[in-house]
């Protein structure tokens, strides 16, 4: 998504984690389809949200400034 990729690269990780935070349930509904069991696991356990939220922020901050380094 390169909304996500362009908010990755114009801030820092703290800013970048509240920002996916944000849109994370726009994320998760689309991903919806066909992963009906973790999309409501992710919408009613919020120790597992809090853990998604913090696995996926750190790998697409990395990811994202990773390819921009070797542009």
């Amino acid at each position: 998504n390169e909304t996500i990729a362009e908010a990755t690269r114009a801030n820092n990780f703290a800013n970048f984690a509240a920002y996916l935070n944000r849109v994370l349930d726009e994320l998760f509904i689309a991903r919806m389809e066909g992963n009906e069991e973790i999309f409501s696991r992710v919408m009613t356990d919020t120790e597992f949200r809090s853990a998604a939220h913090e696995h996926l922020a750190s790998e697409i901050f990395q990811r994202v400034r990773k390819t921009q380094v070797t542009e």
